[in-house]
């Protein structure tokens, strides 16, 4: 019984690393979609920086 515990807590941090990779993956890619379009909408702005 107490392997078994061992496993699934195991189990739920491995599922839960993967769940905040794939949250920051996403929240990266939307900095950068949204970085293209601010550069799109005002090239100044966007060569300035």
């Amino acid at each position: 019984m107490e392997a078994q515990n061992n496993g699934s807590d195991r189990y739920i941090v491995k599922s839960a690393s993967i769940k905040i990779m794939f949250e920051e993956l996403l929240r990266a890619i939307i900095l950068i979609v949204e970085r293209r379009r601010y550069v799109l909408q005002d090239p100044r702005k966007g060569d300035s920086t």
